[in-house]
C-alpha cells in the first residue's frame, strides 16, 4: 500500500559556472541566481523489513535515480488509507495444476484468490494463463520445469483473510507473484 503527497518547494539558489572559449579553455568564471520550482514528492510504503534502515540515500529506479529512504516503526494507517481486497500482478503468479481443467481452490498458488476478472482488453476483461519457463538449469544440464502463470496486468480478487498478502503463487518468497492493492 503507498500513499503521496505532493507540495510545491520554491527555493532560491546561485550556481557558479565556467564560461569555455575556444578548444575548451576556461576563459571566466561567473555566478547565476535563479529561482527553482520543484515539485516535492513524498511516497509512504509498508514494508516488512528484514533489519533496520535508518534515514539513508539509496538507489531506487532505473538510470541512476536515488531516493531519500527513512523508515519508521509501523503504527496506524494514514488517514484516508485502506487495504483493499483487489489487486493488480506485478510479477507473474506461477502455479500448478495436473489437471486441465480445475477449480479455482484446487490450484496451487491461488490459495488466497477468491475470483480472476484476467487483464482488461478495450472494454472488457479477459482471463489468460501463460506458458512460464524457469530457465535452463547450466550446472545440471537440463531444462527448468514450465508452469502454468496469470501474466502480469491480471486483476485479483482476494479473500478477505490475505489483505496483508504482497506476493502470491508458487517462488512467490523470491518475487514472483507480487501484488498492487486497489
Amino acid at each position: 500500500m503507498s500513499q503521496v503527497a505532493r507540495r510545491r518547494v520554491v527555493a532560491a539558489s546561485e550556481r557558479i559556472g565556467v564560461q569555455l572559449g575556444v578548444g575548451k579553455t576556461v576563459r571566466h568564471m561567473y555566478r547565476a541566481k535563479y529561482i527553482g520550482y520543484v515539485d516535492d514528492v513524498e511516497m509512504l510504503f509498508w514494508a516488512r523489513l528484514a533489519r533496520k534502515l535508518d534515514r539513508a540515500v539509496v538507489r531506487l529506479g532505473g538510470e541512476g535515480r536515488l531516493a531519500a529512504v527513512e523508515t519508521k516503526e509501523a503504527g496506524a494507517l494514514p488517514a484516508g488509507s485502506q487495504r483493499g481486497l483487489y489487486a493488480i500482478v506485478f510479477q507473474p503468479i506461477l502455479m500448478y495444476i495436473d489437471k486441465p481443467v480445475a477449480m479455482l481452490e484446487e490450484v496451487a498458488g491461488l490459495e488466497c484468490v477468491e475470483e480472476v476478472y484476467g487483464v482488461f482488453e478495450g472494454d472488457v476483461f479477459k482471463v489468460r494463463v501463460v506458458d512460464f519457463g524457469l530457465g535452463f538449469c547450466e550446472v545440471c544440464r537440463r531444462r527448468r520445469p514450465m508452469l502454468k502463470a496469470l501474466p502480469q496486468g491480471t486483476v485479483l480478487r482476494l479473500k478477505s483473510t490475505c489483505r496483508d498478502v504482497a506476493a502470491i503463487g508458487i517462488l512467490s518468497e523470491i518475487g514472483f507473484g507480487s501484488l498492487y492493492k486497489v
